[in-house]
């Protein structure tokens, strides 16, 4: 009978041992988890924020161009009415200032709209970078 209870006993004490031993393991994956979370957690907040300073910045180019490409626009249509005027005059000299000024603001118009077109494919691309993100 003693010799039962002293086996049982180390038996006991022997899983007890294993069982502390495991919790320490496991104690120390999870510390090992937690740590890798908010390791992760910080990056993606850190890649979350970069995205919105990326995608701020092209939406602020964004307006920057379309408010040019008005200007460009009302500048080609005054010259354009030049144009007319001169055209009215059947002056060859006071029609090529104008035709030449039509030239360069259709090439800056076209220029400027490319550009406003490339930051919005930019912006959808990011926005759907951020989505992926989030």
């Amino acid at each position: 009978m003693v010799r039962a209870k002293e086996e049982k006993d180390a038996i006991v004490s022997s899983l007890s041992r294993r069982h502390d031993a495991e919790m320490r393991v496991k104690e120390e994956e999870i510390n090992r988890l937690e740590f890798r979370t908010r390791e992760l957690e910080r990056r993606l907040e850190r890649a979350e924020e970069a995205a919105h300073q990326r995608e701020n910045a092209f939406a602020e180019a964004t307006v920057e161009k379309e408010t040019e490409a008005d200007d460009l626009r009302r500048k080609l249509s005054e010259v354009q009415a030049r144009l007319t005027k001169a055209l009215r005059t059947d002056n060859p000299g006071e029609q090529r200032a104008p035709m030449e000024e039509i030239c360069q603001l259709r090439s800056a118009l076209a220029e400027a709209t490319q550009v406003r077109k490339e930051h919005e494919v930019h912006i959808r691309d990011l926005a759907v970078s951020i989505e992926r993100l989030l």
